[in-house]
């Protein structure tokens, strides 16, 4: 894994560096004190990791993670930092963690390996669906676009019925009321909406049910 350490104070950066050296997970680290300088080296070298300060001159630590994450989106950012007050601030760009100076090898190492289990998981999921909250779906990262929300309904459903199999009137009644619907016009329903099989298979893999 790549990481880049941003700091203003060299000593910070030379520090963090030596930590980073002693994690196996991290092949290559790369420190700047300049946030400047760290965006023009990142445009041209896409990295895995950003561990970085918050409290800095010219530009403050989340303004460039977030300019960070337009030029590297799967970079994940750690923010090693002397002031807990920005943690809150902090979140607008989804960090990977919040660690306070001084911090321990193993703290980091902690951190480091978390994020690599996240990576792990992104590299391996083709479809990802996210249930907590909104309802959404993710192929290869990218979220998936439905042309009927009732289509999106009926997947929610079958996900929640962990891929088994719904038949006949089975899948009519927690989608609204059928009263006034004639036997052609809900047999015509059923056959357009309800999927057979696995209904992500046309994204290019099936969905494994666990």
């Amino acid at each position: 894994m790549k990481a880049v350490c941003i700091d203003d104070e060299p000593l910070a950066v030379e520090y963090t560096l030596g930590q980073c050296a002693s994690l196996s997970e991290i092949s290559e680290a790369k420190g700047f004190t300049d946030a400047f300088a760290a965006l023009d080296w990142i445009k041209d070298h896409p990295v895995d990791l950003v561990i970085l300060d918050i409290n800095m001159p010219h530009m403050d630590g989340i303004t460039l993670a977030a300019r960070i994450k337009q030029l590297c989106p799967q970079a994940a950012i750690l923010f090693l930092t002397a002031y807990k007050e920005f943690a809150f601030d902090a979140y607008v760009v989804h960090p990977a963690g919040y660690l306070l100076k001084p911090v321990s090898l193993e703290r980091l190492a902690a951190e480091v390996r978390y994020v690599c289990g996240e990576k792990s998981v992104a590299a391996t999921d083709h479809i990802r669906i996210k249930t907590f909250g909104y309802f959404d779906v993710y192929v290869d990262g990218r979220p998936v676009s439905f042309k009927l929300a009732k289509a999106k309904e009926i997947l929610a459903y079958l996900v929640d019925k962990q891929g088994s199999g719904l038949q006949g009137r089975n899948c009519l009644p927690p989608f609204g009321k059928t009263v006034g619907m004639t036997a052609r016009c809900r047999s015509n329903w059923m056959s357009i909406s309800v999927p057979s099989g696995n209904p992500c298979r046309n994204m290019g893999q099936e969905i494994s049910w666990r």
